[in-house]
């Protein structure tokens, strides 16, 4: 009987944390968040109950998220440990955003950014000099001249499946699309047609292929067109099946791919039950990396099957956060945040303080252990 007292006091605990920071008013304290705090709050005591009662100890060697190995093309000894950094979403319209110019990232960041073999994050807007916004309550537009911004931060891939790249109607989307061309910044999840919009892109790194994929279900009232055969439009997951047809086939012509994800409540760190099940329906369609954004807040992560997903990552303009995913040499993937913030414009790494209140929390609210590092661990 004695042997259940450590675990009921934990509850009792985590309990009346919850009542407390219920009623500190915290900025994550939403309608949804109160419903579903208490499991989450039972499942965190169990967890403390675990680790003071295990008789295991773990070195910092051993905190990693490892995939099985694959069969890639290349030898064992070609293959190089290769770094993919994910942003949430950009938007460069100057009636909205306040980063318009290089300075506007730290060095800090920028490092992170420029030094990855891979950077990728959501563009939603659509680079265009004029033209006719679309009707709904907000539209996103820069000047084609901001495309140089992109550029100088080391945007690499970009995923216009979101529910702003039709924000000036299909020639918005095909202007946006020529100009990143010329930029050589690829794009996935939309384009001027089904077979465009649903087409990976596939990079060669490090000895492996990579193949990135994007889609998006993030409007309640969708306006946004859905690529067809015969009309432009974007990837959408609404009805996941086709979306996950894409990953199957990306991963028939590449050793990892990555699902890009346009989804999530806004401002709501909850996530929704589509999200969850969608990760593992990417995962099990064989995306080998799951990465979301929309909610322009930092939401949870989580391992599955040895997988790491980042459910969102906020965006430039807010709150926010990069994932860097090392793919090492053994094709071990290791994963973790750097959350940032936006403050008088300038895009900083959190330091301090902040830093360990934010990774706290992710470490609380995430599925998944969420070390001090920012490492994500099963």
């Amino acid at each position: 009987m004695n042997r259940f007292l450590p675990t009921a006091f934990f509850i009792i605990l985590a309990i009346f944390c919850a009542f407390v920071w219920i009623l500190s008013g915290s900025g994550y304290r939403t309608g949804v968040a109160q419903d579903k705090f208490f499991d989450i709050a039972k499942d965190r005591a169990d967890k403390i109950y675990a680790a003071q009662t295990a008789e295991i100890t773990t070195d910092a060697s051993d905190i990693q998220t490892s995939v099985e190995p694959i069969a890639p093309d290349s030898p064992a000894e070609e293959r190089e440990s290769v770094v993919l950094v994910f942003g949430g979403d950009m938007n460069l319209d100057s009636t909205y955003s306040n980063v318009d110019d290089i300075s506007d990232f730290s060095p800090e960041l920028l490092s992170e950014m420029r030094d990855a073999d891979v950077f990728m994050h959501g563009n939603v807007f659509v680079f265009a000099d004029g033209g006719i916004p679309a009707d709904k309550a907000y539209v996103f537009r820069a000047d084609s001249s901001k495309i140089s911004l992109l550029e100088d931060i080391g945007t690499d891939v970009v995923s216009l499946a979101n529910n702003h790249s039709f924000d000036y109607g299909t020639d918005g989307l095909k202007i946006t699309a020529g100009v990143l061309d010329n930029a050589n910044i690829a794009y996935v999840g939309a384009g001027i047609d089904k077979t465009d919009a649903y087409e990976p892109h596939y990079i060669d790194v490090g000895g492996r292929t990579i193949a990135f994929t994007a889609a998006m279900r993030s409007e309640k009232y969708p306006k946004t067109p859905e690529a067809s055969d015969s009309h432009a439009g974007v990837v959408k997951m609404y009805d996941i099946e086709e979306y996950l047809e894409v990953i199957r086939v990306a991963k028939q012509n590449a050793d990892f791919v990555v699902a890009y994800a346009h989804w999530g409540a806004e401002n709501n760190v909850w996530l929704e039950s589509e999200q969850i099940e969608g990760a593992k329906a990417m995962i099990d369609a064989g995306a080998d990396i799951v990465v979301g954004a929309h909610a322009h807040v930092l939401q949870t992560a989580d391992v599955y099957n040895g997988k790491p997903v980042f459910y969102g990552l906020g965006d430039f303009h807010g709150e926010g956060g990069l994932a860097k995913i090392t793919i090492e040499a053994d094709d071990t993937i290791n994963a973790k945040f750097i959350p940032f913030e936006n403050v008088n414009g300038v895009v900083t790494p959190l330091t301090g303080e902040k830093y360990s209140a934010t990774i706290s929390n992710l470490d609380f609210i995430s599925h998944t252990k969420v070390l001090p590092d920012g490492t994500i661990s099963e």
